[in-house]
């Protein structure tokens, strides 16, 4: 029986997490830079500069920007990260501007987002 209560425990918080994340707003970093492609986007991050890298060395070895492409459907769903709709709202007119066939958009958009946090591209705010 105690068991059963830690599962129970577990699918709250679960629960908990999906809806803070949700309710969240991504908006695109600063000072990235987003060019829109034939076919999707480019994405220019700017680089760090490892301490170890040093004039004029840094000149030489180290890239200014990395580049990250994306699809049109990638392209679609970062536009609508304007720092206004929440994750919900972005899943709802992704996927009704979008054919997604029988993929699931809440599922797709999370881990797009999801990727594009680790990559340092946005980041979620709480809803104003």
């Amino acid at each position: 029986m105690n068991q059963t209560n830690d599962n129970a425990e577990e699918n709250t918080n679960a629960d908990l997490v999906l809806d803070r994340i949700l309710s969240a707003v991504p908006r695109v970093q600063d000072p990235i830079r987003v060019e829109p492609t034939g076919d999707g986007a480019t994405v220019h991050l700017p680089t760090r500069r490892p301490s170890w890298l040093v004039p004029p060395l840094s000149w030489v070895f180290r890239p200014r920007q990395r580049r990250i492409a994306l699809d049109a459907p990638g392209a679609a769903a970062l536009g609508l990260c304007d720092g206004r709709r929440t994750v919900t709202e972005i899943i709802v007119e992704f996927a009704r501007t979008q054919d997604l066939g029988d993929a699931d958009p809440q599922a797709s958009i999370l881990a797009f987002l999801e990727a594009l946090i680790r990559r340092g591209v946005i980041v979620l705010a709480e809803p104003q």
